[in-house]
């Protein structure tokens, strides 16, 4: 698996997201790329959304700022995959 694109949220720290591609033993992707999203929790990072490729309910209001700062409108291009 290849991290290709992470970002801390600017209104809150305690948050960041990351894409990644699945790959195989060869190096190969053999899934598409998926996002996640983290929290920064008593010195520890915990996966909170995802991984998904797709995440069209993020992006309403009971959404929290920072999950919004980092999925909206299009986690992929906020993380430059």
């Amino acid at each position: 698996m290849d991290v290709v694109g992470i970002r801390i949220a600017h209104s809150d720290p305690h948050f960041a997201a990351a894409a990644f591609e699945p790959k195989n033993a060869q190096g190969q992707q053999v899934l598409d790329t998926a996002v996640v999203v983290l929290m920064q929790s008593g010195g520890r990072w915990t996966v909170v959304i995802g991984p998904g490729t797709d995440f069209p309910e993020e992006c309403t209001q009971p959404t929290p700022k920072p999950v919004r700062e980092l999925m909206c409108p299009n986690p992929f291009k906020i993380l430059g995959v």
